[in-house]
């Protein structure tokens, strides 16, 4: 059984479809499988870090369900949207139930602190996809609400499953914030790789979704500062509240320069989570320690 598996729902059965075939299909599981990184290296016995690995999944699922509503997105890596397949109220029904489901769980662990911390990373992301909400058509959007927007959204569940495992184990408050701070920092790099893939053909959706959708992204920003024709017809454009195809045409060198910017920029921040877990390094088991530096690695050379 996967780490993220869903236990059926009785009288339901069409949440559990809607769960299982779309939700939890495909996707990189990179905040279970953090989960199972820290709290192993950690020594947290399994039966405790299993039921946060799986709640860490059906959180970010329910967020996916209820973000692809406002978004009115119909295609998620190349697959359906929830929404699409069941509708916009079955979509937030959804989401709604794997968030109780959530919560019932993590009372059930016991650990009123692993708890509190989720409410809070569930109040961070909603806050996120407010600023967010504001953000569309806004073509002049500040890059410091950009990175705010990034902060909330991605870091709150990365976080959340960084330091969950360390609160399970015990762990000192010092040891604790650096376990945040891998978990945000982490998150700040993975936005920005995220961002960039908004413009390759390997993103497993439209070429500048975000754009097409009223949103301009940190990729989207630093192709603009080398293409000024593009900035100038795109301002055009978000004034209309659409945005046409053949608007989306950009220079090979922006678009290179952006791609080389940016990874230099998520490459910061995953030196510095790897700073904030060198902290951690006497608590750790010497390969799990590895295997998570090595996985920080990764991330900058992402393309999917």
């Amino acid at each position: 059984m996967e780490l993220w598996s869903w236990t059926p729902t009785p009288d339901l059965p069409i949440v559990d479809e809607a769960v299982n075939d779309v939700l939890l299909k495909g996707g990189k599981k990179i905040r279970p499988l953090l989960v199972e990184m820290i709290a192993t290296g950690l020594g947290v016995p399994d039966d405790q870090w299993k039921i946060c690995a799986r709640c860490v999944e059906w959180a970010h699922a329910a967020t996916l369900s209820h973000d692809d509503v406002i978004d009115e997105s119909k295609l998620r890596r190349d697959q359906p949207t929830l929404n699409a397949v069941v509708g916009n109220t079955r979509a937030v029904l959804t989401g709604d139930i794997l968030l109780s489901r959530v919560i019932g769980e993590l009372a059930a662990l016991g650990n009123l602190g692993v708890l509190r911390e989720m409410a809070l990373a569930v109040e961070h992301l909603v806050t996120g996809e407010w600023l967010q909400l504001d953000a569309r058509w806004n073509f002049e959007i500040d890059p410091v609400v950009l990175k705010k927007i990034a902060e909330l959204k991605t870091g709150s569940l990365l976080a959340w499953a960084s330091v969950a495992p360390g609160m399970l184990r015990g762990l000192e408050t010092p040891d604790l914030e650096a376990l945040r701070s891998f978990g945000v920092q982490s998150g700040r790099a993975f936005q920005l790789i995220d961002d960039l893939i908004d413009f390759l053909p390997t993103g497993g959706k439209p070429f500048a979704q975000d754009l097409r959708e009223g949103l301009v992204n940190q990729a989207a920003l630093r192709v603009f500062s080398h293409d000024r024709e593009s900035e100038r017809v795109l301002r055009a454009a978000f004034g209309e509240k659409f945005v046409p195809e053949r608007f989306l045409k950009f220079s090979d060198l922006a678009l290179k320069r952006m791609e080389i910017e940016l990874r230099s920029e998520a490459g910061f921040h995953l030196q510095e989570a790897s700073r904030s877990l060198q902290q951690l390094k006497p608590h750790f088991e010497k390969n799990s320690f590895r295997q998570l530096n090595e996985w920080l690695q990764q991330w900058e050379k992402r393309i999917v």
